[in-house]
């Protein structure tokens, strides 16, 4: 039995891994690799794991061995299967990435059956709303154990049936009142270490009716509906406002821009907080804003709905004589020379005047008084700064009493 597998330093140190058994188990199980022909190349680490999976990042290897530039290792006979990955080391001491898992079966050992299933049956109602799991079966033989993966994520390893997907009290799988929502929920049986077959199962948990230990049920056509408070359209304060039918205990999640921001459990529903008896409205930059409501009865998730707000600078917007306020940009020195240089910015915003510098996507300071520069002025003219070579994107932002009117940016090529 033999396995090839490629492994590369991050300087394109290449290794070619082969697992040879003697046909003499006196002799021992030889890993042997090509050499590679990186001149700093140092030699090589051997790592070894009892269980699956088989990582350094995954906490079951344990370093074997530190070899020198040397092609191969006799790692014996060990008595049950044991699984080895390879890295390359240079002589300062950077370590590739690991090479794909090398398996060793020892004599005797029950292969896997040629035909192993894995059996996937749904304990408890998630479609009603109540507490549930996944229990799986299978037949395969030799040690074995079951990979449990959730929406794409290895969740745990079991080595003793029953085999559940949220864990088990010894006898039977334990059913757990998940969040309102589609799982994917996938068994993985490994026999002898090596995985011989997989099922996976889609579970819709919703809330048709109540979990069983509650009295109160959510409403079967829970809805949220959302009300914009404000004029976020001609610059000024704004918020949501969120109203729902769900019945029982009700608390609602406020997500913004695709992160939660808070929860609240009592009307009224805000996306920036309340006085206790109305929302409150807040000056925020301008932008797009996506606001979503999440509905949640006795804890379980029964209904969303969410809507995009555009703060803009209209009507009432920070503006100039001519129209809405702009920002022109000039370069100041000859960065294509090699020379400092800094970006200068003018603008025909009026209010109170403020300009955010950002460089490189990220907020590097903010002026008050003109000139606004990238990099700082003297007081009367922008300083140039020798920058190291590369491309610079800066952006300014003008804020007009405290509201975003205008942004605009430039490419600077320094050499």
């Amino acid at each position: 039995m033999t396995g090839k597998e490629t492994l590369r330093l991050c300087k394109a140190i290449a290794v070619t891994v082969i697992l040879v058994f003697w046909i003499n188990p006196s002799w021992g199980a030889i890993l042997t690799w090509n050499a590679n022909t990186e001149s700093d190349l140092a030699g090589y680490h051997i790592y070894q794991c009892s269980t699956q999976p088989c990582s350094k990042t995954s906490g079951t290897a344990t370093r074997l061995v530190t070899l020198g530039n040397v092609t191969s290792f006799n790692i014996g006979t060990p008595a049950v299967t044991q699984y080895y990955v390879i890295t390359a080391y240079d002589f300062l001491n950077n370590e590739s990435r690991e090479s794909p898992v090398v398996t060793y079966l020892p004599a005797g050992a029950p292969p896997p059956p040629a035909s192993a299933t894995v059996n996937l049956t749904v304990v408890g109602a998630p479609t009603l709303g109540q507490p549930w799991s996944v229990q799986g079966t299978t037949n395969a033989s030799g040690v074995l154990s079951m990979q449990v993966w959730i929406n794409g994520i290895l969740d745990h390893t079991e080595g003793v049936s029953p085999f559940c997907a949220f864990g088990d009290n010894g006898k039977t799988c334990t059913t757990i009142q998940k969040p309102y929502g589609t799982y994917t929920v996938e068994f993985r049986a490994l026999s002898n270490g090596i995985e011989v077959a997989r099922q996976a199962i889609v579970v819709n948990a919703s809330a048709v009716s109540s979990p069983a230990t509650q009295t109160i049920a959510p409403s079967s056509s829970a809805t949220t509906m959302l009300t914009v408070i404000g004029s976020p359209t001609l610059g000024q304060p704004w918020s949501v406002q969120a109203t729902t039918n769900t019945s029982g205990t009700v608390s609602m999640q406020v997500w913004i821009n695709g992160v939660l921001d808070h929860t609240e459990g009592i009307s009224p529903f805000c996306a920036f907080g309340d006085n206790g008896k109305t929302c409150t409205t807040i000056q925020k930059p301008y932008g797009t804003y996506t606001i979503e409501f999440r509905a949640l009865s006795n804890g379980i998730e029964i209904a969303r709905q969410a809507i995009v707000v555009n703060a803009t600078a209209a009507a009432s917007s920070p503006s100039s004589s001519s129209g809405l306020a702009t920002v022109g940009l000039s370069v100041i020195g000859s960065p294509t020379l090699g020379q400092p240089w800094s970006v200068q910015a003018t603008t025909n915003a009026s209010g109170t005047v403020s300009v955010q510098i950002w460089v490189n996507g990220a907020l590097d300071h903010a002026e008050s008084y003109s000139p606004f520069c990238a990099f700082g002025d003297n007081g009367s003219t922008c300083t140039t700064l020798q920058k190291p070579p590369g491309n610079y994107t800066v952006e300014f932002r003008v804020l007009s009493n405290g509201i975003e009117a205008a942004r605009q940016a430039i490419v600077v090529t320094s050499k």
